[in-house]
């Protein structure tokens, strides 16, 4: 979303998980949250603000848009797709996730696979097994 003239702009004052924020009275607000209000009035029942860019710390009213919950949770997680197929919060990529679904299928030991992917805790092991992580990869 960023063509000529529309930008991201990036609320540069504090920041809580990386939307922007500011006190009234000891009361945080978020700064997408009042603009989206401010521009397009208060959300119906069931909707929430989603930054279309996926840049949390943007106000620009262009960006912003009312969705449902389960639309804004579809494209965070698309969003957290890298250009290299990482997701920003896991040390594995598609190719480790294949391949680790296949070590289990052929009888490999979850603390077996869990060891040989440096750092990787077995919990994490049994998610991507049961896909209970990464459950948009067959």
């Amino acid at each position: 979303m960023n063509g000529k003239g529309n930008a991201c702009w990036n609320y540069d004052g504090p920041k809580t998980k990386g939307y922007g924020t500011y006190y009234v009275e000891g009361i945080r607000i978020y700064a997408h949250l009042y603009v989206t209000g401010y521009i397009f009035g208060p959300p119906q029942a069931g909707l929430e603000t989603d930054h279309q860019c996926g840049n949390k710390a943007c106000v620009n009213p262009l960006h912003l848009e009312y969705v449902t919950h389960a639309e804004n949770m579809r494209r965070a997680a698309e969003d957290r797709i890298t250009r290299d197929g990482k997701f920003w919060t896991t040390k594995l990529d598609i190719e480790d996730v294949l391949m680790i679904r296949e070590m289990s299928q052929k009888g490999m030991p979850v603390r077996e696979i869990a060891d040989r992917f440096d750092g990787i805790a077995i919990r994490t092991v049994y998610a991507v097994v049961r896909r209970e992580r990464w459950r948009h990869l067959n």
